[in-house]
């Protein structure tokens, strides 16, 4: 700590003695030649890189009774000077313009304006503003930019102003022999991209059109807090994120960002015509000579990778040493092809920033043979920035590249503006049980009903790539296939667009692969927690190669089970994994496994026992002998097996209810419905009236009961002629039990299975409503 405290000193005297010898040029810049007398403040101004802090200082008149703001940056800004050269010269007559900062550069440091965010007078004044925006981002993706997020954009009334263009001319960095030709316009970081937190229920969009929003940061760090008694102590937590400057405001007051997308597109469009027509004469605005001779700063690693580090060591070295420190980073930070992790080490152990710097003309690989290597990268790539730009605006700007950058903004609108519905709902208000849970019913029930996008209510699409992100990032093995709603949660999470989700999704496919049959070989055979629901996730996810030899696996150990008697002490798990994995596939190996497992089962005395057996609403569903009723009948019902489905009808009408419970009635209506026929029509009516008497009584005994009413509303339509009448009743009576276990949920701690299955019983009913009047009365009831 006293190392770091030393060597900021020596930054703070290096910017005065700067700033000593530029005061006379500031004073005509910024001060109208009046030299100022006082430095009133130095405020840091984002990371620390290695060449020191970029500040924030405030000079005064002797007196104090003027002020002027000028930032400070240890580095050259002239690639910032030049983009703002070429974007004054690019636009045409009459067309909007943006604001352009002055810059002071003094080679290896350089000065700038201070932009302080300012209102907007209407909505006239925002639109103007995403118009001017799309145009810079343009701009940006021709030139090979990166890093525009939301902490680098400040609104400036109508004008949108890029403070750091340091991520320019950015040279090829083929790490994996795949990079596509041209970086998408998404690499600018300006298109909407949320991060989620891991383990919680909140998320943040970090770019430059829409982030920036005052909340906790999507990962957690460890902070150093008092303690009550005076101590001081470390709790890990996710630190407060400010309100960023990026997004306008009109006379003080919030803007939805995602209302503007149309003006942005248009700008793009413009500015992608003007660069058409312009083609490499584009740099010809820019002075080439001293351009060539700049250093602009390339992204090998993410900048937040770094920060996580620092952060979640309280800086490495004041609480780690030696070989702790050294396995902390090894830990923290994977290679990645041409990083040095010695110079990583280095600087995060001095606690700054690694940057990686590169000239426009040169390449990575020419980079590598400078003398001071500690900056250097390493890898195949021997195209320069310049050289990508030049290619790109003379032969690669075609009207198929400027429609596909269109399309990947248009895409990351719409997903941006779910994503920032998703995140609203899992506000700090919005954290109890009771609230979580539906808020992953709600990324379920797309999941389940394989709802395409236009079809899809805005609060499914909202929520989808929440939910399958989260459960990508934070499932594995053991966890994930002991709940009946995972494997559909890794299939919604391809479809939902989210790149963190896809890339832990693929992840996940080619362990899968590659490894199917060690995977089978590792878990137990029993129930759900086993090889059934491995094998409905591998059907759900699509595989192919890899699902065949773990399908082939799975099958052999459950065929060498005898019978459902002895296959372990959740036989329901297993049959519920095995018909969800036929009804995603219905390979006939499956139902020759099902049907026997049936016939074991129900043609002998096992099924009777079940029912008889005293047990008042069990807390784990596989041991409810209900249970195992209903996932016979489902079961029965999914290979055609009518002969098993009716001897599970004869048995629960020769017995009543020994737990009068809600769970049991639940799974008892189910049943009826499944197997009945009109003649039961009385018998169902009963049951109702029955579940909403003990709903008025009693809390849900089972969290599992609201999944018993899975095909209760399709079964009352499809076999009885007073099915839509007995359809709508049990709606309303399910919306009685739902609430009523969503306001127990209240009072309770939720553990991660109740969360789960019954967050997949709350959705099965939502899906399976076909009239739409029950489903507004079922979404207004509990789901907002």
């Amino acid at each position: 700590m006293g190392a770091m405290h030393d060597a900021l000193l020596g930054e703070v005297r290096v910017l005065c003695l700067r700033l000593t010898s530029d005061m006379d040029e500031l004073a005509a810049r910024c001060c109208g030649g009046v030299r100022p007398q006082v430095i009133t403040r130095i405020v840091p101004l984002g990371d620390r890189h290695r060449s020191g802090w970029v500040g924030w200082v405030q000079l005064s008149d002797a007196a104090h009774s003027r002020t002027w703001d000028v930032v400070y940056k240890p580095r050259s800004i002239g690639v910032d000077k030049e983009f703002y050269d070429m974007a004054a010269a690019l636009a045409q007559p009459g067309a909007p313009t943006v604001h352009a900062p002055w810059f002071l550069d003094c080679g290896a440091y350089g000065w700038m304006e201070y932009c302080d965010p300012s209102d907007c007078a209407n909505a006239d004044e925002v639109e103007a503003y995403y118009e001017r925006l799309g145009w810079l981002t343009a701009l940006v993706f021709v030139l090979e930019g990166r890093d525009c997020h939301a902490g680098n954009v400040v609104a400036r009334g109508a004008s949108p102003v890029f403070v750091d263009l340091e991520c320019m001319f950015t040279p090829a960095a083929d790490r994996t022999g795949h990079e596509p030709q041209y970086p998408p316009i998404t690499a600018t970081a300006v298109l909407p991209m949320t991060r989620f937190a891991l383990g919680a229920f909140g998320g943040m969009d970090i770019s430059g059109f829409a982030g920036g929003q005052r909340g906790t940061h999507y990962y957690q760090t460890w902070q150093i807090v008092e303690t009550p008694t005076g101590a001081l102590t470390l709790l890990r937590e996710r630190r407060p994120v400010p309100q960023s400057t990026n997004v306008p405001r009109i006379a003080g007051a919030s803007i939805n960002p995602y209302g503007y997308c149309a003006p942005f597109l248009r700008g793009m469009r413009r500015a992608f015509a003007r660069l058409q027509s312009v083609g490499s004469g584009l740099l010809s605005f820019a002075d080439t000579v001293r351009l060539n001779d700049l250093e602009t700063r390339i992204v090998l690693r993410n900048t937040s990778e770094y920060v996580k580090c620092l952060e979640e060591s309280t800086a490495p070295c004041a609480v780690l040493s030696g070989d702790a420190e050294d396995r902390f980073l090894a830990t923290a930070l994977k290679p990645v092809p041409g990083v040095d992790p010695a110079d990583e080490r280095d600087c995060l152990c001095r606690g700054v920033i690694p940057r990686h710097v590169v000239t426009p003309i040169e390449s990575l690989a020419q980079r590598q043979h400078r003398p001071d290597r500690s900056r250097a990268t390493s890898g195949p790539a021997s195209v320069s920035g310049i050289e990508r730009v030049r290619t790109l605006l003379d032969t690669g700007l075609s009207s198929a590249t400027v429609a596909a950058q269109l399309t990947l903004a248009e895409q990351a609108f719409a997903a941006g503006a779910r994503n920032a519905r998703a995140v609203a709902f899992t506000s700090p208000e919005m954290r109890s049980p009771g609230a979580a849970c539906t808020l992953l019913a709600r990324a379920i029930a797309c999941i389940d009903t394989r709802l395409s996008v236009e079809d899809a209510p805005d609060w499914i699409t909202a929520t989808s790539s929440r939910g399958g992100a989260l459960v990508l990032t934070r499932m594995h093995w053991g966890a994930f296939t002991g709940r009946s709603g995972m494997a559909v949660a890794y299939a919604a999470a391809e479809a939902s667009g989210v790149v963190s989700a896809q890339r832990t999704l693929a992840r996940f496919r080619r362990a899968t692969e590659s490894d199917a049959v060690a995977t089978a070989a590792s878990l137990p055979v029993e129930g759900l927690d086993g090889c059934a629901g491995v094998l409905a996730f591998a059907v759900g996810c699509g595989m192919e190669t890899g699902r065949s030899r773990l399908q082939d696996e799975l099958l052999a150990r459950l065929r060498a089970a005898p019978d459902a008697r002895t296959i372990g002490p959740m036989p329901a798990g297993t049959l519920i994994g095995l018909t969800a994995a036929f009804e995603l596939d219905p390979a006939p190996a499956l139902a020759e496994l099902i049907d026997a497992r049936l016939h074991a089962f129900v043609c002998s005395p096992q099924l009777a026992r079940l029912i008889d057996r005293d047990v008042a609403a069990p807390s784990v569903m596989w041991a409810s002998p209900w249970a195992m009723v209903l996932a016979t009948a489902r079961a029965a019902r999914a290979v055609g097996n009518w002969h098993a489905l009716a001897h599970v009808s004869q048995t629960i009408r020769a017995r009543d209810l020994k737990a009068d419970t809600v769970h049991d009635r639940l799974v008892r209506l189910r049943l009826l419905l499944d197997a009945g026929d009109e003649s039961d029509s009385n018998t169902l009516w009963h049951e109702i009236a029955q579940l909403r008497s003990l709903v008025s009584a009693t809390t849900l005994g089972s969290q599992y009961g609201l999944g018993a009413l899975l095909g209760a509303v399709r079964c009352a339509r499809e076999r009885s002629a007073s099915g839509n009448a007995l359809a709508d009743e049990i709606t309303s009576a399910y919306l009685t039990c739902a609430q009523a276990w969503l306001d127990a949920c209240e009072d309770s701690i939720l553990n991660r299975p109740l969360f789960v299955d019954a967050a997949r019983g709350i959705a099965g009913v939502v899906l399976r409503l076909t009239q739409m009047h029950a489903k507004n009365k079922l979404l207004g009831a509990f789901i907002f």
